[in-house]
């Protein structure tokens, strides 16, 4: 989709998060617009620069996790997009080569078809098996609902704003019935992989992700009605609280997640959590944005979730090293300017 010239690049980003407006009403819809034509151009430009400063600091991590005096393991590998990179060789580290049984979990069935072939030519001697299913529970499209309900609520900021309503507040109330989603989703694990054992559960920049797609979109709107409005009213109240309530999701559905990662897991079973904490803009006058408010040890989701922590790493993810100017309906947003964003590697005992 994109090509060598920076304008190109910048119109093609701007016009994919303008379609990405008219898609709250479906979740799966945004993730899969977002992945094709903001994730993936992203991965094949910076691709060298992926590999250095992500997978092989992920793989690093996830072979020094593993033991040592297991020659065979079976690992559940959630969200590995189409390319899996988590079991790709890197120098002497080749986790593909330790399985017995490899399980692919992701939202995106055509992307999870992609990784499955790809796992079976890394290792042709493993049981291979995948499941296209929603890991967040529906929580996404809760949020995609919050969003678009504010939204129609009016057209003026302060109205969006009202609807939207006490970010920490909204957020809790998406995850009430998190007890019973668990078990829904374990039962959908066993029903399409099996009740198979597994030694080790991957998530792979999954944690703090499942609610972007939805913000995206819904900020897009907002910036459609902004353009659109006379004397360019100031929205900037509706998209503060649709942005906290986006970080108070991000905190639940972290512990949400590894609560579910603990019910796939046997005792003594190896969860290995990736996300990002931050994204760092390059330019100093350019504000880091947390991905997360609350508890930033994670100490009381590790525990909550019945975990022991027993590595942890951290690694500095150059998610796109050139600055690209990007305008959504024509407000100029720094999505694409030159940044990175700091990564936390968690491995975590089931207890």
């Amino acid at each position: 989709m994109f090509g060598d010239g920076s304008v190109l690049e910048a119109n093609a980003y701007g016009q994919a998060l303008e379609s990405m407006g008219r898609m709250l009403s479906c979740y799966a819809s945004l993730q899969e617009q977002y992945n094709a034509n903001v994730h993936a151009p992203d991965a094949r430009l910076f691709s060298e620069y992926w590999e250095s400063s992500l997978y092989a600091p992920i793989r690093e991590f996830v072979a020094r996790c593993l033991p040592a005096d297991r020659a065979e393991l079976s690992l559940q590998y959630c969200a590995p997009g189409a390319h899996a990179p988590l079991l790709k060789s890197a120098g002497d580290i080749s986790l593909a080569s330790r399985l017995s049984r490899i399980e692919l979990v992701d939202i995106d069935a055509a992307a999870l078809a992609e990784a499955a072939g790809f796992a079976g030519v890394l290792n042709p001697l493993a049981e291979i098996r995948s499941l296209a299913t929603d890991l967040s529970g529906r929580y996404g499209q809760r949020l995609c609902d919050i969003y678009a309900e504010a939204l129609e609520a009016g057209d003026s900021p302060d109205a969006i704003a009202a609807r939207l309503g006490d970010p920490l507040t909204r957020a809790a109330a998406i995850f009430e019935d998190a007890e019973a989603v668990v078990e829904r989703i374990a039962a959908a694990v066993e029903e399409g992989l099996g009740r198979g054992s597994r030694d080790v559960c991957v998530s792979e920049m999954m944690a703090a992700f499942t609610g972007t797609p939805a913000f995206l979109a819904f900020r897009s709107e907002i910036f459609r009605r902004q353009s659109a409005a006379a004397g360019r009213a100031d929205y900037s109240r509706p998209l503060m609280a649709a942005a906290r309530i986006w970080q108070h999701y991000n905190d639940r559905f972290l512990a949400f997640h590894l609560v579910t990662l603990r019910r796939l897991l046997e005792k003594g079973g190896l969860a290995i959590v990736v996300f990002d904490t931050e994204k760092v803009y390059d330019a100093p006058g350019l504000a880091t944005i947390a991905s997360f408010l609350e508890d930033p040890t994670f100490e009381t989701a590790i525990a909550a979730g019945g975990f022991a922590l027993r590595h942890r790493a951290h690694a500095k993810w150059l998610d796109h090293p050139v600055d690209r100017v990007a305008s959504v309906h024509g407000v100029p947003v720094d999505d694409f300017k030159a940044h990175g964003h700091t990564i936390e590697l968690l491995a975590l005992e089931a207890v």
